[in-house]
């Protein structure tokens, strides 16, 4: 299934979350022909700023974690309408954040769609900030799934073992976005392999093959992986 980060942007300013608004809804990334990729949730994308702060002064709450900043990417290679990408992504923020302002903004300009959503950290209806936890990403991961498997869309199975949920930092999803980040990089290698493997076994081999040695006992907590470059990540750092 697609895979979903949260963006740890350590720049929690009103000058950030415009900055990151501005971002994920560039033309450049989101607009094919007459088609422009970008939803307002419970906003309107031109004023979702406006919007989100006036919000933030109705409640008296402007301090600390101001916006949530999550990609729900699909693996490159796999082809998927950029309409399917982007309605996919707009139900999902309409189910998992009914109570606060979204911007929602998919990006075709590479090999793989992705799409951006940029969530008010305080509700319009009570001003209640939303917090995000290992409980609440479960949930969102799962409906994320429930709502590609209902449009036809089936991907991948996460290996057996739960892999839990965790922020990408704002460094590592830019290093990302240039190809450089071996977590990104072992991410897609492991969903490459998951196409082919049918077993725990083959799915080891298959890794050992591409680079990768593959730690996976049953008396052991965690999966853990060696990259090429020498560099182990354990799969509770990855997102499934």
């Amino acid at each position: 299934m697609p895979i979903i980060h949260f963006i740890n942007n350590k720049t929690q300013t009103a000058g950030g979350m415009k900055n990151v608004l501005s971002y994920v809804s560039r033309k450049e990334k989101t607009v094919s022909e007459d088609k422009r990729f970008v939803t307002g949730v419970n906003c309107a994308p031109e004023t979702a700023l406006d919007e989100m702060t006036a919000t933030k002064n109705l409640y008296h709450k402007y301090n600390g974690r101001l916006y949530y900043h999550l990609v729900q990417s699909f693996p490159s290679g796999y082809e998927i309408e950029p309409e399917l990408a982007h309605k996919i992504a707009v139900e999902l923020a309409e189910k998992a954040f009914n109570k606060y302002e979204i911007v929602v903004a998919t990006h075709i300009d590479r090999e793989h769609i992705h799409s951006h959503l940029v969530v008010n950290s305080v509700s319009f209806e009570d001003g209640k900030k939303y917090h995000s936890d290992r409980e609440s990403v479960e949930q969102l991961m799962k409906l994320s799934d429930e709502i590609c498997r209902r449009y036809g869309v089936h991907l991948l199975d996460t290996p057996k073992k739960k892999m839990n949920k965790d922020f990408l930092s704002d460094s590592e999803y830019r290093s990302a976005k240039r190809g450089e980040s071996f977590k990104w990089e072992l991410m897609n290698v492991i969903n490459q392999v998951m196409k082919q493997a049918k077993t725990k076994k083959q799915f080891c081999f298959l890794m050992k093959q591409q680079g990768y040695d593959v730690r996976w006992e049953d008396n052991r907590k965690y999966i853990t992986y060696t990259c090429p470059n020498g560099r182990r990540c354990r799969d509770n750092k990855l997102h499934g």
